[in-house]
């Protein structure tokens, strides 16, 4: 079935409302890299920490951990710095506690060059940026980082300037797969 718009011409790629035409070229690439380098603004993000909920003859204790932070994106280091806050919820015969404990800034610096990819994944509810590093160590002071994957819940709004991120870092990639000067070689 062919579809026609208002001008009764046939809907192509070409001429539909929905599809943009954006050139993928390096030179648009570098001028989003220096509008995220030029902009310094950080990019907010939570990770998920999961809680302890236990019931039993001594009462209910729920804890939760909030953890928050910021990721800066620099000339050639990704740094990461957070805050965590953890709720003990407590109810029992002695009476009812409630706490709230806020643990000390943590941060962490991981190079351009550590960083093998940079996706957005989730849908509309969940978005979240995900970092995978070539070394399991990139993201050890990272709580739940696993495996060189580091996980950062964001918000919908900020979505546009995290795939603005990904392309940075993918550019730094490409930039720095070319730059085999320090790989050594065998001689004949």
């Amino acid at each position: 079935m062919v579809r026609f718009n208002d001008k009764k011409q046939p809907v192509t790629s070409e001429n539909h409302p929905r599809v943009s035409h954006r050139r993928s070229t390096s030179v648009g690439w570098c001028r989003l890299a220096s509008s995220v380098m030029k902009d310094r603004r950080p990019l907010p993000f939570r990770i998920r920490v999961p809680g302890y909920d236990s019931i039993d003859t001594g009462g209910i204790i729920s804890i939760s951990i909030k953890l928050e932070g910021l990721l800066h994106v620099e000339e050639e280091t990704i740094s990461l710095e957070w805050s965590a806050t953890r709720t003990v919820e407590a109810v029992s015969m002695d009476g009812i506690k409630d706490e709230v404990d806020q643990s000390p800034l943590g941060s962490c610096e991981v190079p351009m060059s550590h960083l093998l990819e940079a996706r957005i994944r989730g849908g509309w509810w969940s978005p979240r940026l995900e970092l995978r590093a070539g070394r399991l160590g990139s993201f050890e002071e990272i709580p739940t980082a696993q495996n060189g994957i580091l996980k950062l819940r964001i918000r919908r709004c900020d979505r546009d300037f995290a795939k603005s991120i990904c392309g940075v870092i993918g550019d730094a990639q490409n930039l720095t797969a070319g730059d085999n000067s320090d790989v050594p070689r065998l001689k004949e």
